[in-house]
Order: C-alpha cells, then structure tokens, then sequence
C-alpha cells in the first residue's frame, strides 16, 4: 500500500530537542519506519524549513521524506504556520495528482486540514497525538 504521512512541522529528520522537535517527529519516524518494514511504500511530507534540504531524502528506516515548499523556507513556530497551509495543501495536491496515495494518515490538527480541502479526494486517518489548544 502507498501511504502517505503528512507531518507539516515534525519532519522525522529533524535534530531532537530543537524547538517543536520533539515526540511527534520520533513518532512518525517509528510508525513510518514500521509501515514500510511491513512492505509499504511510506512517504513522509513535512514542510521545507531551510532551503539547503533536498527535495526528497530516503530515510535510514526505508521511508522517503519529502519538503513540501510553503511559505519561507527557514523554521517557524507551529503556531506560526496556518497562513501558510492553504500552499502546503495545494502542492501536496499537485503531487498526488499524478502520483497519489492509497491512504493519507496525518499527524497533528493542520497536517489533516489540506487532504480534506474541497479538491482532496484521498482517504485520510488523522493522528492527534496533541491536544493542546493553539495558542
């Protein structure tokens, strides 16, 4: 099955420890790590935060992850990020028009908001595995 995991700000390769970098990046590391070890073919979409990062990186646990350009490519908070998910949504869409998903499983209440955008038409389980309020 291809399965893409939306992540907009906890890339699984970013350095632990660093602001918003923390226990969902490890999750969706393991969880993507797990489902490609099972034979899936997992693709990571996170949000491009420094122009030096490739466009697409294959992870060390059989996983590609790829940086979605929206909005400046450097780190910004979380809580800075909405303005630009309508182009985060538009270029994942871009994507799965010619090479879409089977399932579309999302981590955190932003990653699920551009799959059910009124063009998405993809499957899509949703993780929350935070529940705080935005600030």
């Amino acid at each position: 099955m291809k399965i893409a995991m939306v992540t907009e700000h906890a890339s699984p390769l970013a350095a632990l420890g660093e602001e918003d970098a923390g226990g969902q990046n490890v999750h969706v590391a393991e969880l993507s790590t797990a489902l490609a070890g099972q034979g899936h073919d997992v693709t990571v979409y996170t949000r491009r935060d420094s122009h030096e990062l490739a466009d697409e990186v294959r992870a060390p646990g059989g996983y590609r992850v790829v940086h979605v350009s929206a909005g400046p490519p450097h780190a910004l908070p979380k809580d800075e990020l909405l303005p630009h998910m309508g182009e985060f949504g538009t270029r994942l869409r871009d994507i799965w028009d010619t090479d879409p998903p089977d399932l579309v499983h999302a981590h955190f209440w932003m990653s699920g908001w551009p799959p059910y955008s009124p063009r998405g038409r993809w499957t899509c389980r949703w993780s929350r595995p935070s529940m705080r309020s935005v600030r």
